[in-house]
Formats: structure tokens, C-alpha cells, sequence
């Protein structure tokens, strides 16, 4: 019965396995990235479309986006509304 009461210790296996199982997938990553900011950039011409929906509102509510009844506010960045910051974000 001894035996049976022996503690496993995980861990290391854990560690490799988010490492090579993470590893792999890092690259597709930022091509991933840069296709979503292109699709963003456009949308419509000269602007930027940077955010949908109040951050704060939208953590307070946990459900389906397609069952949500709230307003969806988008922000964007144009020559008239400028954000050089976001804007700063594209890849080249």
C-alpha cells in the first residue's frame, strides 16, 4: 500500500510540454497578427479601426458576443479623429 501513496511530481513534464507545444506555433503567430492589422487598415479608406466595444461594459457581461444586445461602440483613426499611436502599431 506503500507504494501506492508516492506523490507524482509534474511539473517538469508540465514545463516542457507548454515549452515545445508553445514553441512551434510563435511564428505563425505574427503572421497572424499582421493579417488581422491589414484587414483592419482596410476596411474603409483612411481609417484605422481600432476598437470595438467599452472594455469596461464588456467584462462586466460573460456570454456569447452573438447573444449580446449591448450598443458596440468602434473607434477609429483618421485624418480627423488622429492616433498616432495606434497608428504607430501597423506593421510596415
Amino acid at each position: 500500500m506503500e507504494g501506492c501513496m508516492k506523490t507524482f511530481d509534474s511539473v517538469p513534464a508540465l514545463r516542457k510540454a507548454v515549452i515545445l507545444g508553445y514553441n512551434p506555433i510563435t511564428p505563425w503567430m505574427s503572421v497572424v497578427y499582421r493579417f488581422y492589422f491589414l484587414k483592419c487598415a482596410n476596411a474603409a479608406p483612411n481609417k484605422l479601426f481600432v476598437g470595438v466595444g467599452d472594455p469596461n461594459a464588456d467584462h462586466k457581461c460573460w456570454e456569447r458576443h452573438e447573444d449580446m444586445d449591448t450598443v458596440r461602440s468602434v473607434y477609429y483613426v483618421s485624418p480627423s479623429n488622429p492616433g498616432s499611436d495606434a497608428a504607430g502599431e501597423m506593421p510596415h
